[in-house]
Order: C-alpha cells, then structure tokens, then sequence
C-alpha cells in the first residue's frame, strides 16, 4: 500500500473510531446523537420536504478541528414542502442538504449518524441551517424513505416516524405542530 493511501485511510478510520465508540460504549451513545421525538423535529427543522435526490457532490471539507473529512452535498428536487415555503424553497426547485460522509476517489467516508442518500430516491426530509448550509434536522432522524410513488414515509424502530405511515398523516401531523398554540403561543 503506498504511501499516500496510508494517510487516506487513516484519515477515513480514525476520525470516525470515535462515533464507533459509541455503539460499543452504549452510555456514551446519547452525547453522540439526542433523540427527537416528531414535535421536536418539527419545530426545530427551518424546513420540512419530499423530494427526489437528483444529485450527490462528495468533497474533502475541514470539520469541527478533526481535519479534512469528506461531506456531501445532497441535491433535491421539491415535490411537496410541508414547512418553510417560501421564494427559495417551493415546488420544482431544487434544495441541497449537507451530510458527512461520501466517496471521493478511493476514499470513503461513514458517519454512522448522518443520514445516507441514494440517487434516485424519494425522501421526507426535516433540515436545518447551520453555518450556512442546510443539514438534516437530528441527523439521521431528519431523513425518511418514501415509497416509488411517494404516497408512503418508511418508519424505523429508532426514528421519530416509527412505523410507516400515509404521507398525508404525517403532512397533517406537521400542521398540527406547527399551530401556535402547540408552540407556546410563539408566532
């Protein structure tokens, strides 16, 4: 091995040795990644869509003093937007959420906590800003499947949507929380 693909893999091993860490050391896991149940999803995302990923972009970025890490850059077609409708964010737009992780050449990243797009797929997304980017919203809690003909979101065990449910459910269970008064009265 030369070199060069040395440091390339130490790079990509070791900096996420530490997320491992918290699957083996499972007290340790909630510092890594706070649960959210929907309410909170909701009122902490800027944005909630469906959409269709029509692009991924891998990239070497600084992160947080770990160093250079590989993040990409998830591009959405907007079908639907539930929250944050706006001049920038409609239908038929396009929306790019940053994730960590990727490939760029030989060199491929995993963040256990970040959620994983396919191109191609159809998705409910929950995001927000944060250092001028767009990110999922609770990381990986902030990214659903849908089905083919996106009338579906796909649950899971440890996500805030647990079992699969009507896209329509869940549009509604959006506005319930977003009214004012599930929110303190803000607004």
């Amino acid at each position: 091995m030369r070199q060069s693909s040395k440091r390339v893999l130490a790079w990509t091993i070791i900096p996420w040795s530490v997320v491992a860490c918290g699957l083996l050391f499972p007290q340790r896991t909630a510092a890594l990644l706070i649960p959210y149940n929907f309410a909170s999803l909701v009122e902490k995302s800027k944005y909630i869509v469906t959409g269709e990923v029509v692009n991924i972009r891998a990239y070497w970025a600084p992160f947080h003093g770990v160093g250079q890490v590989i993040h990409s850059d998830v591009t959405l077609r907007i079908a639907r937007v539930l929250k944050g409708a706006g001049a920038e964010v409609r239908e038929e737009k396009e929306l790019t959420i940053q994730i960590l992780g990727g490939q760029v050449g030989e060199a491929r990243q995993i963040c256990l906590e970040s959620a994983e797009y396919e191109l191609g797929e159809k998705v409910l997304v929950f995001v927000r800003e944060y250092n001028g980017k767009l990110w999922n919203t609770g990381w990986l809690q902030g990214k659903f499947k849908l089905t083919f003909d996106s009338s579906t979101v796909r649950g899971g065990l440890t996500l805030p949507i647990t079992r699969d449910l009507p896209l329509s459910t869940v549009e509604n269970l959006v506005h319930y929380y977003l009214q004012p008064s599930r929110r303190g009265g803000s607004e």
